[in-house]
C-alpha cells in the first residue's frame, strides 16, 4: 500500500538546477511521479567551479549518485592557504585526513559537470523535464502551477527549487523579495593545464590536484585543477560598491582591470592571471534569512537557494541544497498516505532550517576572515593560523579546519536523523504537525515504513 501511495503521488519541482535534480533523483528512487519545470531552454556547458565536500558526498551516496560523481570529478590531495603578499603558506592540510576521519571524499568540479551528472541520473530514472517554461502563478491549495504559456500542472506537492532569484519564494511570501548587492563581485577564469605545465614554478598548484587560496584586503583568489576538461579553474572575489548596479548574470570580465586589482599580490598568482584571454564576472548577491519554508496549506516548500542562498566563502551552498534534497526525499520515501504530505514538509523544514541558517552565517563570517584588511586583526589572524596549524582549536579562524565545526558539518548522518524524526512523529510527538501519524499502521514506528 505504501508503494502504491508513492506511485500515485505527483511531485512538481520548479527549477532544474542542482537541488531540483537531486530532489528528483531521491523522489524517483522512491517511485514518485516527478515533473520538473525549468525556465532555461538549455543548460550551460561552462560555469564556475564547485566544491562537493564530505557532507555532500555522503548525501550523494544516499541518493545513489556517488559513483558517477567520483568518476567525473577531481579529488584534491591537499589544501593550501597562502599569504596574498608573497605566497607564503599559512596553512596546509591533507584531504586524506578528511577521508580517513569522515570516511568519504571531497570533490571539485565545474558546476556544469556536476549538474550534468545529476541531469543524466534524473533523466535515466524517468524524471519528466519540461524546459523553456516560466511560472506565472501557484495555487498553493490545489496545488497547481500555472505557466505564462497557459499550461497548468497539477500535483500533490510543489517544490520551489528555482534558486536565489526565486519566483516561487516571492509567490509564497506574497511580496517581492529580490536579492540585494552583497558588496562583492565574483570573477572566474579558466586556463588550460598544458599552459600551466610550461612553467615549472606553477606546477605545484595543479600537481598533485590541490586547492590553493590566497586571501587579502577586500579580495581573495582560489586556484584548482579540474580533470574533467583539463582546465585550471581560477575564481575569487573583489570588493564592489554595494550601492552600484546588481549584475547577477555573468558578463565578460575586464582582464586588465582585474590584473590591476591584484598587481601587489603574490607574483606567481599574478603570473597565473596573465594567462587567460577571457573570463566572467557577476555581482555577489544576498537574501534575507527565511524561517518559513513551507506554505500554510502544507503542499508547497522552497528548498536549496530559494530557501537559504548563502555566500560562497565556505563552499557549502550547493552542499546544503543537496542535503535538503536528501533529507526531504528520505522522509517521503516512507510516505504511506497522501494526507501525510503536510506533516512531512513540517518535519523537513524543522530538520533543515536551523542547520542551513547556521551554515549561511558561517559563510558570512568566513568572508570577513578571508578579506580582512591589513592591520592588527589581520596579523593576529595569521598568527593563530600558523601557530596552531598542526592542532587547530575550536573556533580556529579557518572554519574548514575548525575541528568542532567540522564534526558538526561532516558527521551529519541523514538516514539516522530522518529515522529519529520519523519515529518521534509516528509516536505523535512532533510539534506543529496535523495528526496524520494516525494513518500509519501499528508497526510503522518499529519498521520505519
Amino acid at each position: 500500500m505504501a508503494q502504491n501511495a508513492r506511485k500515485d503521488t505527483h511531485i512538481i519541482i520548479i527549477g532544474a538546477g542542482i537541488v531540483g535534480l537531486a530532489s528528483a533523483i531521491g523522489f524517483r528512487n522512491a517511485d514518485f511521479q516527478v515533473t520538473i519545470l525549468e525556465r532555461a531552454t538549455e543548460f550551460p556547458k561552462h560555469s564556475a567551479g564547485i566544491a562537493v565536500p564530505p557532507n555532500a558526498t555522503n548525501a550523494l551516496r544516499v541518493l545513489g549518485v556517488i559513483d558517477e560523481a567520483e568518476a567525473l570529478t577531481t579529488q584534491p590531495a591537499h589544501f593550501n592557504m597562502l599569504s596574498y603578499r608573497d605566497g607564503t603558506i599559512l596553512s596546509h592540510d591533507e584531504y586524506s585526513k578528511m577521508r580517513e576521519t569522515y570516511n568519504t571524499t571531497y570533490l571539485n568540479a565545474h558546476r556544469a559537470t556536476f549538474h550534468r551528472i545529476l541531469l543524466d541520473k534524473a533523466t535515466h530514472l524517468g524524471t519528466k523535464i519540461v524546459t523553456g517554461v516560466e511560472v506565472r502563478e501557484i495555487d498553493f491549495s490545489a496545488p497547481a502551477v500555472y505557466l505564462t504559456n497557459g499550461d497548468v500542472y497539477n500535483g500533490d506537492l510543489v517544490l520551489g527549487a528555482d534558486g536565489q532569484v526565486s519566483m516561487s519564494r516571492q509567490l509564497m511570501l506574497g511580496r517581492d523579495e529580490k536579492p540585494i548587492h552583497a558588496g562583492d563581485a565574483i570573477w572566474a577564469l579558466d586556463i588550460k593545464q598544458t599552459e600551466m605545465w610550461k612553467y615549472p614554478e606553477l606546477r605545484k598548484f595543479i600537481d598533485p590536484p590541490c586547492v590553493n587560496i590566497w586571501f587579502g584586503p577586500q579580495a581573495h583568489a582560489v586556484v584548482f585543477g579540474l580533470k574533467e576538461d583539463g582546465l585550471v579553474h581560477v575564481v575569487g572575489s573583489v570588493w564592489e560598491d554595494p550601492k552600484g548596479p546588481v549584475r547577477a548574470r555573468p558578463y565578460a570580465v575586464d582582464l586588465p582591470e582585474l590584473r590591476e586589482r591584484f598587481k601587489d599580490w603574490d607574483p606567481q598568482l599574478r603570473q597565473i592571471f596573465d594567462m587567460p584571454q577571457e573570463g566572467l564576472k557577476w555581482t555577489l548577491t544576498a537574501t534575507p534569512d527565511l524561517t518559513q519554508w513551507v506554505h500554510r496549506e502544507g503542499k508547497f516548500s522552497v528548498i536549496g537557494d530559494a530557501a537559504h542562498a548563502m555566500l560562497p566563502f565556505f563552499a557549502q551552498g550547493a552542499a546544503q541544497g543537496v542535503e535538503d534534497a536528501t533529507v526531504l526525499t528520505q522522509l517521503f520515501a516512507r510516505l504511506t498516505h497522501k494526507d501525510q504530505i503536510p506533516d512531512l514538509l513540517t518535519i523537513f523544514a524543522d530538520l533543515r532550517t536551523s542547520r542551513a541558517l547556521r551554515m549561511k552565517h558561517k559563510a558570512n563570517e568566513s568572508r570577513l576572515v578571508y578579506t580582512m584588511p591589513d592591520g592588527e586583526q589581520q596579523r593576529e589572524r595569521d598568527r593563530q593560523i600558523t601557530e596552531h596549524a598542526d592542532a587547530p582549536f575550536d573556533g580556529y579562524p579557518l572554519a574548514h579546519l575548525d575541528p568542532g565545526f567540522n564534526d558538526w558539518i561532516y558527521r551529519y548522518d541523514i538516514p539516522t536523523e530522518v529515522d529519529k524524526a520519523w519515529k518521534k512523529w509516528a509516536r505523535g510527538q512532533w510539534p506543529r504537525t496535523r495528526g496524520s501519524w494516525k494513518t500509519l499502521g501499528p508497526k510503522a514506528v518499529t519498521n520505519g515504513i
